[in-house]
């Protein structure tokens, strides 16, 4: 929740591959959160593995263009 009171960051948290796959994916977060005593580290590696290999879906999808601009906007 702090990270993204600071302007420019969009963070998300994910408890496993699919949620961070969806969150850069159709969010273009630029911030992975990660359950330090929830999470182990295999599934960890993983989440993170996934979630810095998935593409931001915005520039074929305007759907997830538009709904991260009104992110930006707020921001703003």
């Amino acid at each position: 929740m702090i990270a993204n009171k600071v302007s420019g960051i969009f963070a998300a948290v994910c408890q496993d591959p699919l949620c961070a796959q969806l969150a850069r994916s159709h969010s273009d977060t630029n911030v992975l959160c990660l359950g330090g005593k929830i999470i182990g580290s295999v599934l960890a590696l993983e989440i993170v593995r996934v979630w810095m290999s998935t593409e931001w879906l915005g520039h074929d999808e305007p759907k997830y263009a538009r709904r991260v601009q009104k992110v930006r906007d707020i921001d703003a």
